[in-house]
């Protein structure tokens, strides 16, 4: 290949990554068929969106819904201006919170590590091997019988929906996971902020929110396995499993007390797109 064909190809490579970057796809919670339908509407490009100034007649033309087009705009002027855009107030119910974060094995049907943070104390409750799993569902709900006026802090329902589940199994009384109100700290994130990330996973929105991680590159499917051929083929336990549960219990209020400082800053009405 010449060095004049080698430029070209380099060329287009880099306009086909740049193509790629800029497509609307690249906007979280935008999927091929809408990418598809704004496409054929001549919008192919987030910038085409955020500039875009009759969102009406896009919406007859895409037959995307006004309200998911409003949303979609919102999240590319985000991603476009680096900026996080509120939509809508954040508000935390007035009790204590229980921040809560478990660790399962890969195929979820056995909790070994829960880890909780109630009044700036953490306590983690591990489970030495799979018979252990009902010692440590018997302490964490002993451990809610004593804090029955707060309230539970996840990142999603995953947590308490294994948790649950497990419990059931082992026969234990659902009386106080029950009692206490429960709060998706994600779900309510998503509901209020728009961020300029591809995503809400707690690591990158953490990341994104300075949260300091000590193990970055960790993630749950890796701490599973560690846990599951350490019981299984007695591997040594990676060590680092205690610190990814400890940073995703601390992440929680950290992002929980970003949220309420934004709050607090904001003083324009919030871009309403419902």
């Amino acid at each position: 290949m010449t060095t004049q064909a080698q430029k070209q190809a380099e060329t287009s490579v880099g306009e086909a990554m740049n193509l790629r970057l800029s497509s609307p796809f690249h906007l979280h919670g935008v999927g091929p068929a809408y990418t598809w339908r704004l496409a054929i509407s001549g919008v192919e490009t987030v910038g085409e969106i955020v500039d875009h100034g009759n969102l009406d007649e896009l919406a007859e033309d895409s037959h995307i819904p006004l309200t998911v087009l409003r949303k979609i705009q919102l999240k590319a002027r985000s991603l476009v201006n680096g900026e996080v855009i509120q939509v809508e107030p954040f508000w935390m119910p007035q009790r204590k919170p229980i921040y809560l974060d478990i660790e399962t094995v890969p195929k979820w049907d056995k909790v070994w590590l829960i880890g909780l943070l109630i009044e700036d104390k953490l306590i983690q409750l591990y489970a030495t091997d799979y018979d252990d799993e009902i010692r440590i569902l018997s302490e964490f709900n002993e451990i809610l019988s004593q804090y029955r006026n707060h309230f539970l802090v996840t990142w999603t329902g995953f947590d308490t929906r294994v948790l649950r589940k497990r419990m059931e199994v082992h026969g234990i009384p659902l009386t106080y996971l029950n009692m206490l109100s429960h709060v998706d700290l994600k779900l309510k994130m998503r509901r209020c902020f728009i961020f300029p990330t591809r995503g809400y996973g707690l690591k990158r929105l953490g990341t994104y929110l300075s949260y300091p991680f000590v193990n970055p590159h960790l993630d749950g499917l890796a701490v599973a396995y560690s846990y599951q051929d350490h019981i299984e083929r007695g591997d040594a336990l990676d060590s680092r499993v205690f610190e990814y549960n400890e940073d995703d219990v601390r992440a929680l209020p950290h992002i929980e007390s970003w949220a309420t400082r934004a709050r607090q800053a904001s003083t324009t009405p919030y871009n309403t797109y419902c």
